[in-house]
């Protein structure tokens, strides 16, 4: 199967992992799943995906998998850090050994999937994808620069379920509560908006006319893609499997593109932030849609002013800072 994820930090996010007190440790372990319970868990999951259940069972779920454990402290730790500015340096640097600490231990103990494991592989997994894209924000916060935030960075860590979508849907499937799942997902349907299908129909006449590239056909594709996950979220992502599946569904070619700088690249790119800020405000979404979205316009020159005024516009009646196309690029 697929191994995922792997978290590649620097020294300098490491001292934590040098300590040899192991009931200091501990201790902050234990102060991290208290953290996790009484606050983490119930700010983590979209209210979409929050069944009944689903924070007694994955806190029983990390007691029988040491490496969902870890994962949990991870997301805890990061969590803690935004709020404990006292202690914030210490939450984070233990949150990044329990993500390599959570890693390290699924590398090590899942060789395949079964019935009897699925369930925690996918927390696990969620739980770590969102790590990686928090600690992606959090990091230069405490001088650790390794892990910031760039338009291909984040499409690579939203990728990171489909490594095991192949295997993941015979067993989520045949899962006893799927119906209840399908029926969440459906009953998340909300009516057709019209304007924003109109601007990503702009976008893809722009993706068209650029028959001149090399990389043509993968705008194209990749716009098509943008307008096709729009409709499927009904243009309001409510859910994880909203948050992964336009991410999981862009080629290489466009990452590469988005990652050499390609203008339309990056306006498309944009335009997949303006929809994700209408997503809930969840603490580890709160500004990012926002924050990448001036990354991804840095340096633009004035020829995508006209595309850029619907999702700069979106991003703004959505809580952003101003975006404006006059002092954002040139």
């Amino acid at each position: 199967m697929p191994i995922y994820p792997e978290v590649s930090l620097s020294s300098k996010t490491r001292p934590i992992c040098r300590l040899h007190d192991s009931s200091l440790e501990d201790g902050l372990s234990a102060i991290l799943m208290d953290h996790y319970l009484v606050r983490t868990s119930l700010e983590f999951a979209p209210a979409a995906d929050s069944d009944s259940d689903w924070y007694q069972h994955v806190a029983y779920a990390s007691t029988l998998y040491p490496f969902l454990r870890h994962a949990l402290l991870a997301i805890s730790g990061l969590h803690a850090c935004r709020t404990d500015f006292v202690n914030g340096g210490l939450y984070y640097h233990a949150a990044c050994f329990h993500a390599v600490k959570a890693s390290t231990l699924f590398r090590s103990t899942v060789s395949d999937l079964n019935v009897e494991n699925w369930v925690p592989v996918a927390e696990f997994i969620i739980t770590s994808v969102f790590f990686n894209f928090d600690v992606s924000f959090v990091s230069q916060r405490f001088g650790d620069p390794s892990t910031s935030a760039s338009p291909a960075s984040i499409v690579r860590i939203l990728r990171g379920p489909k490594s095991l979508g192949s295997q993941m849907d015979p067993l989520v499937f045949s899962h006893p509560r799927a119906d209840n799942l399908l029926k969440r997902i459906l009953q998340h349907r909300f009516p057709p908006d019209h304007e924003l299908i109109a601007a990503i129909g702009r976008l893809e006449g722009a993706c068209h006319a650029k028959t001149t590239t090399s990389g043509s056909l993968v705008l194209q594709n990749t716009a098509q893609s943008l307008r096709q996950w729009a409709q499927f979220v009904s243009c309001q992502p409510k859910m994880w499997v909203h948050f992964f599946s336009w991410p999981a569904g862009v080629s290489e070619e466009y990452i590469e593109m988005l990652e050499s700088g390609c203008g339309l690249a990056r306006v498309i790119f944009v335009y997949w932030c303006a929809v994700m800020s209408r997503a809930p405000k969840l603490y580890y979404l709160i500004g990012t849609m926002d924050t990448l979205a001036h990354l991804a316009i840095k340096d633009l020159d004035g020829e995508f002013s006209e595309l850029l005024e619907w999702p700069l516009k979106e991003l703004q009646t959505n809580g952003g800072i101003s975006l404006s196309k006059n002092s954002t690029y040139e």
